[in-house]
């Protein structure tokens, strides 16, 4: 999402999507409130990250972010990974467009994501966004054989010269879960349906019931036949959104489906659920689960007092005042982020982003929309 008071009107997609979704959670709130479920972050298995040195000084760049369950980074700026002996001796990317040059950086650290130069070289670019003052991003997602990884892209972000400034996010290979990953899934697109329509009443029989009613974008659709409901009266809303993919574990790669509900309850007329589901395709276990609907008060982790006043900084008040009056170095300890629940600063004019009842996400001081669907492959 952006935020800008000072672009262009959002678009017009994205606002009658938002305008709708505000508009039903204005009515009522979510009928049934599942908790989350993530496998990935249920893991407590922490591989050794790879090490990346910082040459200037020969000490490890702080400024590198891992995830530290599948031991790659997760934000590697341009200095660091020029400080590895791969990237120093990398390829030329003289003369190459952005596309070309980003897969030429991937290709050179591809140790550290633990992916090969073939693998990088058939990621599917998801866009290039040109920048003020010359850079770019090219985002790729990742995919293994044609088939999505879940939650994996990288956002190359190059300098006006091609040079590497920064990766974040990441995609990795198959590696070593390969031969966990070729076996085939046991639950097809219905069935691995029918296991998130579970959370609603549904039995497994009604995997029997769905029919397939159009593919478009990599999905496929699945409806039920009109008025079809749960044991407890829960019907959907609209066709299930679903498509394979592969979900990732320490060790292993998961055959899945991505699906997406709309459900409502019998007792909530006016109330609709969106969640999104992951389901493993061979044991048909749940490995994510989201609620798609989010609320204008949200929560923050930040440094800053329980009432929501912030503190100076990351230590907090530690050396307020300075303890020992001289300019000796000193760097007060990091004190924990606190979870903040606010919709707004709580001042005198209790000024909201948005009123009661909004239906656009344009209000105080923000208008909100996505860009998600702007600079597609090959427009510059």
């Amino acid at each position: 999402m952006n935020n800008s008071n000072t672009r262009g009107a959002p678009s017009s997609l994205m606002a009658v999507a938002i305008a709708g979704i505000l508009a039903s959670t204005a009515i009522a709130a979510a009928a049934r409130p599942l908790a989350p479920i993530d496998a990935l972050a249920q893991t407590t298995i922490a591989p050794a990250a790879v090490a990346v040195t910082d040459v200037s000084n020969g000490r490890a760049d702080t400024t590198i972010r891992m995830e530290s369950r599948l031991g790659v980074p997760v934000f590697l700026p341009g200095a660091a990974a020029r400080a590895s002996l791969k990237a120093t001796a990398g390829s030329r990317k003289a003369g190459l467009d952005p596309e070309s040059a980003a897969r030429a950086h991937l290709r050179d650290m591809a140790d550290l994501y633990r992916i090969s130069a073939e693998e990088a070289d058939a990621l599917p670019i998801h866009n290039v966004q040109r920048l003020d003052g010359g850079g770019t991003i090219v985002r790729f997602r990742g995919a293994i054989d044609g088939i999505e990884v879940f939650r994996e892209q990288a956002n190359v972000l190059l300098d006006r010269d091609g040079e590497l400034a920064a990766i974040g996010g990441f995609v990795m290979g198959a590696g070593g879960s390969r031969k966990l990953a070729e076996t085939a899934g046991a639950l097809d697109a219905s069935a691995a349906t029918a296991v998130a329509l579970s959370d609603y009443g549904f039995s497994p029989a009604v995997a029997t019931q769905m029919k397939r009613t159009s593919d478009a974008n990599g999905f496929i659709r699945l409806g039920l036949p009109a008025g079809m409901a749960s044991a407890d009266g829960a019907v959907m809303v609209n066709h299930a959104r679903v498509k394979p993919v592969w979900f990732r574990l320490p060790g292993s790669l998961q055959r899945a489906y991505y699906i997406e509900l709309q459900m409502r309850d019998a007792e909530s007329a006016n109330g609709t659920d969106y969640y999104a589901y992951v389901v493993d395709a061979n044991d048909g276990r749940i490995l994510f689960r989201h609620n798609q609907t989010s609320h204008v008060a949200f929560s923050y982790r930040v440094y800053a007092e329980s009432g929501g006043l912030p503190l100076p900084g990351p230590s907090g008040r530690n050396g307020f005042p300075h303890p020992t009056a001289s300019p000796d170095g000193y760097q007060g300890p990091i004190v924990p982020p606190t979870l903040v629940t606010l919709e707004n600063a709580p001042f005198s004019k209790n000024d909201p982003w948005l009123a009661p009842g909004a239906t656009t996400t344009v209000g105080n001081n923000v208008a909100a929309y996505s860009d998600s669907f702007i600079r597609p492959r090959g427009q510059q």
